[in-house]
């Protein structure tokens, strides 16, 4: 997705998980939550209807890139359009730093699933 694009999406809305480019290389299976949730039992939350907090997105060097890498995957593997909001410039610049000048392979189209 274009800058251009991006700049014409609302604040908030649904999109196709595959527009959005991703700024790791890989991801583990579990979320970075107190009970570890496993990648799998999100992915049947949205195929059951569960409401799922939205991505945040954004439009660095003139690509759409999310910062929420892991349910962006299980939106992917859904099959399902995923909720997302645009991320403030606060929001970027942190995920920025944190991921140390995106270490993707591709540019952020694919993003591995690391074994257990």
């Amino acid at each position: 997705m274009s800058a251009k694009e991006f700049e014409a999406l609302p604040d908030e809305g649904t999109i196709d998980p595959l527009r959005l480019r991703t700024m790791q290389s890989d991801i583990k299976r579990e979320f970075n939550t107190r009970d570890r949730k496993p990648l799998e039992n999100t992915i049947d939350d949205i195929r059951n209807g569960q409401n799922i907090p939205p991505v945040r997105i954004a439009e660095i060097n003139g690509q759409t890139f999310t910062l929420d890498h892991r349910r962006v995957v299980a939106y992917r593997i859904a099959g399902k359009a995923i909720p997302y909001r645009k991320a403030t410039q606060q929001e970027v610049r942190i995920a920025l730093k944190k991921q140390r000048k995106m270490p993707t392979r591709d540019d952020g189209i694919t993003i591995k699933v690391k074994r257990r």
